[in-house]
């Protein structure tokens, strides 16, 4: 049986310090994260410049999700050891995970001038530029990567979505199946758990995928993942409990929905979100399937060819057919802001185009949920088996509304009012609302789904969007994570219960 923290704390900390950074190491690899920290932090008690008990004490905190305690711990290894690429490579990832792009473009940059020769930095350094959009950049880093490791899967996957996003789709898929050739499926054990739910998750190569890993912990599922286009059949149907379809970006996925679709023909077990549901939730698609919905607006969505922008013709065709400025010019199966511009005035619209990735762009309408502070507000709610759960309001005096980059974290009346939405969602946006949220969630037929949205003057939802998509991220800790906390854990349990195949939060 593995040694408990209280058990260790018998030991002679000075004298027995390897073997406290060993049970230590032990609990980590087994799930046991607050008992491994609280061993490290003995060690760290009378050994400060300790540099492996501080590095992997930020290892336990990474795979916590607590990235602000795991910068930390790196930092206090990276002190205690300047030279040790290794712990600056750690420390760069931890801070891009709490949002520092730049110093930890500066740390790995460090730890890369340490072991110029590490494949692995290179894909790190890559994976960053990539998620802050320096795609000839990032393909740079992925390239190097495979010249150090030839067939490094990660680099393939890495290089393939950022030659997708460059407008290269078919040496793209290229690289994904490199990428893909050993990894088609693969399960993640579950941790602590003689008796798991079992899930099969199928994925597509493209991206677009659900992100589920703050709900399927492997504390309770055991997740087996399949990329649906490289596939053939799907695996016996005695190995899993339940199938769960993560696809669900139909903007961007659709290759991996058809394929989905598919595999799924033959077989009777049943599917979450199963893929012919996803496929309409589109932005175009969504829009006019859900404009007629009574006490919701849809904005008006077209899908315009690269060409027409490059031609500079994109301008004329919106403005013959009746649209407005300000517009938004957004490109496909992207998210969190991401190719994501407010065109004031026609004579922008083919110069922002054209600046923006993909063979089709979109064009959306404008919709205005300015507030009569001035202020603009995007509500989150989540919808699970059937059922609205709020999940959390971002305020900001930006357009482009998201709840990382809003004004929540310095302003009290903003959380005061977040804290009322939460707790009585009816009461703060109206019971007519709150009835246009379940219409929208009969209409989407979705087990798992989202909805970002607005009120207009008069209570009406404004549905910036609606897929299954939508992420729900435990909050940090600190007043603005507390207040929020047993709403989310509400949402988390919902969906939980939903992928253990009991709908009942």
């Amino acid at each position: 049986m593995m040694s408990s923290a209280r058990e260790a704390a018998t030991v002679d900390p000075i004298a027995d310090v390897a073997t406290l950074c060993q049970r230590a190491d032990r609990l980590v690899a087994s799930g046991g994260y607050e008992e491994a920290i609280a061993l490290y932090r003995q060690v760290l008690d009378v050994r400060p410049d300790h540099a492996v008990a501080a590095n992997n004490m930020g290892n336990a905190y990474q795979k916590m999700g607590r990235f602000a305690d795991a910068v930390s711990c790196y930092r206090q290894a990276r002190d205690a050891q300047p030279g040790n690429a290794a712990i600056r490579t750690n420390l760069g990832r931890a801070l891009e995970a709490s949002g520092n792009a730049r110093h930890a473009l500066e740390e790995l940059g460090g730890a890369l001038q340490l072991a110029p020769d590490s494949a692995e930095i290179h894909y790190h350094i890559a994976t960053l530029l990539e998620h802050q959009l320096f795609l000839a950049e990032a393909r740079h880093y992925y390239e190097a990567a495979l010249r150090l490791r030839p067939g490094y899967p990660a680099a393939h996957i890495g290089l393939g979505d950022v030659l997708a996003d460059l407008g290269f789709e078919e040496e793209a898929w290229q690289q994904r199946r490199l990428g893909y050739a050993q990894r088609v499926l693969s399960t993640t054990p579950a941790l602590r758990n003689d008796h798991p739910v079992r899930i099969l998750k199928l994925m597509s190569a493209a991206g677009g995928n659900i992100p589920l890993d703050e709900v399927l912990t492997p504390f309770r599922f055991e997740v087996t993942g399949l990329i649906v286009e490289f596939a053939d059949r799907l695996p016996p149907a005695e190995n899993h409990d339940l199938v769960i379809n993560a696809i669900g970006d139909a903007d961007r996925c659709r290759r991996g929905l058809d394929a989905a679709a598919a595999l799924l023909r033959e077989s009777a077990v049943r599917v979450l979100n199963p893929p012919e549901r996803v496929v309409p939730t589109g932005r175009e698609a969504l829009s006019e399937r859900l404009g007629g919905l009574e006490g919701v607006r849809m904005p008006r969505v077209r899908t315009l060819p690269r060409e027409l922008f490059h031609k500079r013709l994109a301008a004329a065709t919106l403005a013959a057919e009746g649209w407005c400025c300000p517009l938004l010019l957004r490109a496909r199966g992207y998210h969190s802001g991401h190719h994501f511009a407010r065109v004031e005035t026609f004579g922008q619209v083919d110069t922002v185009g054209q600046a923006l990735p993909g063979e089709h762009l979109l064009a959306i309408e404008w919709l205005d949920g300015t507030g009569a502070d001035g202020l603009f507000r995007k509500y989150r709610a989540m919808l699970l088996g059937g059922k609205v759960f709020p999940l959390h309001l971002a305020i900001s005096r930006q357009w482009k509304v998201h709840y990382f980059s809003s004004d929540m974290a310095v302003s009290d009346a903003h959380r005061a009012e977040e804290l009322r939405y939460l707790a009585d969602p009816a009461g703060v946006i109206g019971a007519p609302a709150m009835a246009a949220l379940q219409r929208i969630g009969e209409a989407l037929g979705l087990d798992y789904a989202g909805i970002d949205f607005a009120l207009d003057g008069h209570g009406t939802v404004l549905v910036f969007e609606a897929n299954a998509t939508m992420r729900i991220v435990p909050p940090p800790p600190g007043p603005l994570g507390d207040q929020r906390r047993p709403f989310i854990d509400r949402a988390m349990a919902a969906a939980r219960a939903l992928f253990s195949g009991n709908r009942s939060p």
